[in-house]
């Protein structure tokens, strides 16, 4: 049982330091565009419609959104977010982006200014599932180690 209880610990201890690497470097990924990217005004040029594979799935909406560089090249992106309502969307309203100027389609962030709190749990929820799963399992892993050692004293 206590052999069972460890390997849970550890496994769960795994689970969540890798969900939480990724999602620390998802959150510094952010904090380096805010602070060393360039900054544009993108405008939504057209709203992306999709639904899951089974028919019963709703349809969610994503917005395209296009900014131009300093240099004058327009950037057209899908949005890395969606709603289940179209109306959150409106084409010709404008969104702060933050982008790497040698990549600016491949590595960017669309800011949200009046969705704060469910932009902030959002980019951090990587680190938050980490969380959850390593602190629990750490705590298992321990007290098995524990119940271990107390055990292998009772029986000396």
């Amino acid at each position: 049982m206590r052999n069972s209880s460890l390997l849970t610990g550890i496994v769960m201890m795994a689970l969540g330091a890798g969900t939480g690497i990724v999602g620390y470097r998802e959150v510094a990924d952010i904090a380096d565009l805010k602070r060393n990217g360039d900054r544009a005004i993108s405008t939504i040029v057209d709203i992306d419609q999709f639904t899951g594979h089974k028919a019963s799935d709703r349809p969610s909406y994503s917005p395209i959104v296009e900014w131009e560089t300093p240099d004058g090249e327009r950037v057209r992106v899908d949005a890395p977010f969606g709603s289940p309502t179209k109306s959150s969307y409106r084409i010709g309203a404008t969104l702060p982006v933050y982008y790497d100027p040698r990549k600016p389609r491949e590595r960017f962030y669309i800011d949200r200014p009046g969705k704060k709190a469910g932009v902030w749990f959002m980019d951090r929820l990587g680190l938050i599932i980490g969380a959850i799963f390593f602190l629990p399992g750490a705590f298992i892993a321990f007290r098995s180690l524990r119940e271990s050692r107390r055990k292998n004293r009772l029986f000396r």
